[in-house]
């Protein structure tokens, strides 16, 4: 696990640290296709950097403008690296959707933040299961998933305005 010391990093490294431990807790959305395209994918400001803990875990958030993608790369203390890619895109305000894909799996998972006084929060959706209806998209929760994702699936372009479409939700601190 990443464990920060909060007096060796600054408060946007500290926020930044924050979208690379609480992915999980925040989960979602997981779909078998890329939900959110290059198209649509911004960046979001402060979220770039280096980062280390006192416990010799280590972090690199690059953003990369031609894909509208950040790479991230962690290393545990324990030696175990983990890389991925991730794009976000806006929602409404300072509300934003986080399309993420782990190197070597087949699933992204979609996750929501509000990035406010370069503080990030992660969020939950309300009403999302009526909205998926609206929208002729599908959520699936059964036992063979993660308990925390629900699997979206549907037409790409469906699926895309489903998720824009949360800009009419209420969100909900994830924790």
């Amino acid at each position: 696990m990443f464990r920060l010391k909060h007096t060796t990093l600054t408060p946007p490294l500290r926020q930044l640290a924050a979208v690379f431990v609480a992915f999980l807790a925040a989960a979602c959305y997981e779909t078998t296709f890329e939900a959110i395209p290059v198209s649509a994918g911004v960046a979001v400001p402060g979220l770039v950097g280096p980062l280390n803990s006192n416990d010799g875990a280590s972090a690199q958030f690059t953003y990369v403008p031609a894909t509208r993608d950040y790479r991230f790369s962690d290393r545990s203390a324990d030696g175990r690296v983990r890389n991925g890619t991730a794009r976000a895109m806006p929602i409404r305000g300072n509300i934003y959707a986080l399309q993420v894909l782990f190197d070597g799996h087949r699933t992204y998972e979609i996750y929501f933040f509000q990035w406010a006084d370069r503080r990030l929060t992660w969020m939950m959706p309300r009403g999302y299961s009526e909205l998926a209806e609206t929208f002729d998209v599908t959520l699936d929760t059964s036992a063979d998933m993660d308990i925390e994702l629900e699997r979206l699936d549907g037409d790409p372009e469906d699926v895309l305005e489903f998720l824009r479409a949360h800009r009419e939700l209420e969100f909900d601190k994830a924790y």
